[in-house]
């Protein structure tokens, strides 16, 4: 299991199938919450876990792992063009690995005002600027 924590995400990626699927079962079965923040912090060094991502490190470890979720990289690249260029891409990066301190900067960026105080709500308004569409809110 300690293994676990050193292995780097390039090696992890590339593992064959059946040792992903070993690992993803320590990942979901066996480590804590502090070895999964250790293990986020090495597979993703730009993303930089809030409060409300805690409760979901342990998913999406696992969504990352299996590629059913891209890598959080940063804001660098990411202007609105691009965002639009790639929306499905972008709107799961926005929704499932963004940081709301990114995802707050990201709308400054985009000249966005205001810029309201609720994550979903930071994350609803990113996702609508890249769709060019109003995207219901769920209350």
């Amino acid at each position: 299991m300690a293994a676990t924590l050193t292995l780097p995400f390039d090696q992890a990626r590339t593992l064959e199938q059946p040792l992903k699927a070993e690992l993803e079962i320590v990942l979901r079965d066996m480590l804590v919450t502090g070895d999964l923040k250790k293990l986020a912090k090495k597979w993703e060094p730009a993303r930089k876990l809030d409060a409300e991502m805690l409760s979901d490190v342990r998913s999406d470890l696992i969504d990352l792992l299996q590629g059913r979720r891209p890598l959080y990289e940063g804001l660098k690249g990411l202007d609105l063009a691009s965002a639009r260029a790639n929306p499905e891409r972008t709107r799961a990066l926005v929704e499932r690995s963004m940081p709301t301190a990114d995802a707050t900067k990201l709308l400054k960026n985009w000249k966005v005002k205001p810029v309201p105080d609720d994550r979903d709500d930071i994350i609803a308004l990113l996702i609508e600027k890249i769709s060019d569409q109003p995207v219901s809110r769920v209350a």
